[in-house]
């Protein structure tokens, strides 16, 4: 029965490819393993496959329209513009036409695009940039933060539900993989981290952070159009799978750019998206959502090689991903020191990327602590955000990954706690002391107040109170500080391998 739905709906697939090109229209048709996608011109219709599968029910004409319906309302937050409605498909499977009543089948009506839009095509061709990482990373935050949090009582995102979905993946992956020793070892690992995290994934959901979400936010599911970033393609036939904590949301995307070889981009987007939104405790259960999104996205990948798609390669790449984020715990403690306009921010932004590091900025976070003001800087209000930027640096330690600490750090009791904070934690640390002429700091201070984009209030006034006021490195800590001149081209590069042994010990 299935397979003569199947057959009718490819008949009409061919039929109105066929009627499409007779018009004129240039058309392309690509086909998933449970869609078929048409493009012709300025727009495109998926057709969703009539299917009945473990994972989603397409099988009659009303659940088909019900599906459609709801992919063009669900997109609509990340993809705005590019879903333009449901589409009717009268006339015969032989001779189909678009709009006509009454229906036979249905389809997803959208704005088409080139291939070359997707971050899948533009990793691939080195045109994936820093500009649109940022915008996604904003994008994706404010979409988190808007999205509805799932019912109260609902066992959407229950520790026990994490489990078990994880452990049927890895269930279904070893046969897949051949029984490998990779796979067996990362299902060893995930079944001890969902126990460790039982009490936090519940926290976690307790805490609102299970949203309905985008649920499959790998790169071939995002573009660059027209120079917005948008997401597309979200899960809309399966609640269980969109309904996530956010921070598995995001997971997706920093598990696909690793496995394609764009672990600074990940570094970057990671860093730009706890900056925007401020959920640094996600770092203590996202490591685990890397891997189960890696473990996901290679089961696919060699369910799509049984059917003759060159993707056994892909998932190969993808369980190395999952191994890399499962094994890498490389906690530090990164201090910045210098003066406001000397450049530590933008030295931090490089160190992000190069060390895969989460950077904590005082100005950002200065909006955030309780009971400051934005324009405050007395002793009380510095004291309270350095307390804050502690807290946030230990919660990044804890979960293994090296934090900067992006403050000006001139009292010796700040950078003080920042020693003790990275010795409680059992990993090594390290001032990095950035350097510019008071001429040049007076400069940038004055150029980023009239851009009006950066989250800084210092102004000249700040400034000259910190030079009036800084108290010196002394000999111990100078043993443990790497000197940065932010004038100098190429100083991040020195500045890296300056560290390394510090950051070693």
């Amino acid at each position: 029965m299935a397979e003569g739905r199947l057959e009718q709906q490819a008949a009409l697939v061919g039929a109105l490819v066929a009627q499409l090109r007779a018009a004129g229209a240039p058309v392309a048709l690509y086909e998933t393993h449970v869609s078929w996608v048409l493009v012709a011109g300025a727009d495109a219709y998926k057709i969703k496959k009539a299917l009945r599968l473990e994972f989603l029910d397409y099988a009659t004409l009303p659940l088909r329209r019900h599906y459609c319906a709801q992919e063009v309302a669900l997109n609509a937050a990340l993809a705005p513009g590019l879903y333009l409605g449901v589409a009717e498909i009268g006339g015969t499977p032989a001779a189909p036409r678009l709009g006509a009543a009454p229906a036979i089948e249905v389809a997803v009506h959208m704005r088409s695009f080139p291939q070359s839009a997707l971050w899948s095509e533009r990793v691939a061709h080195g045109q994936l940039g820093v500009a649109e990482i940022d915008q996604f990373a904003a994008l994706l935050a404010r979409f988190h933060a808007g999205a509805a949090r799932a019912p109260s009582g609902s066992p959407l995102g229950e520790a026990a539900a994490i489990a078990r979905a994880g452990e049927r993946n890895v269930d279904e992956l070893l046969p897949l993989a051949g029984d490998s020793a990779q796979v067996e070892q990362l299902g060893r690992w995930r079944r001890g981290e969902a126990a460790r995290l039982a009490g936090c994934f519940e926290q976690r959901r307790r805490g609102g952070a299970i949203r309905a979400c985008h649920g499959d936010l790998h790169c071939a599911n995002i573009l660059t159009l027209d120079d917005r970033v948008m997401a597309f393609d979200c899960i809309e036939f399966d609640d269980a799978l969109r309904w996530i904590d956010v921070l598995h949301d995001l997971a997706f995307t920093l598990m696909d750019l690793r496995q394609r070889g764009q672990a600074r981009l990940a570094a970057r987007l990671l860093n730009a998206y706890l900056s925007e939104g401020g959920d640094y405790a996600g770092l203590a259960v996202l490591r685990y959502y890397v891997v189960e999104c890696a473990l996901v996205r290679a089961k696919v990948a060699l369910l799509r090689a049984r059917q003759r798609e060159p993707r056994a390669g892909e998932a190969g790449r993808l369980l190395d991903t999952a191994l890399a984020a499962a094994t890498a715990r490389r906690g530090a403690v990164i201090v910045m020191h210098g003066y406001s306009g000397s450049g530590k921010s933008s030295i931090a932004r490089e160190l992000v990327e190069e060390l895969g590091a989460v950077q904590i900025r005082s100005d950002v976070e200065r909006g955030r602590t309780a009971g400051v003001e934005p324009h405050c800087y007395d002793r009380a209000s510095s004291d309270a955000v350095y307390a804050r930027l502690r807290g946030l640096a230990g919660a990044v330690v804890e979960a293994g990954y090296p934090v900067i600490v992006d403050a000006c750090h001139l009292a010796r009791a700040e950078r003080d706690a920042c020693a003790r904070l990275a010795d409680e934690h059992g990993v090594p640390w390290v001032i990095v002391d950035v350097q510019a002429s008071p001429a040049t700091m007076r400069a940038r201070i004055a150029q980023r107040r009239a851009a009006g984009h950066d989250p800084s209030e210092a102004d000249e006034g700040v400034l000259a109170l910190q030079l009036g006021g800084a108290e010196p490195l002394d000999a111990p800590e100078l043993a443990r500080t790497v000197v940065v001149d932010s004038e100098e081209v190429g100083a991040v590069g020195r500045l890296l391998a300056d560290m390394q042994s510090l950051l070693a010990a």
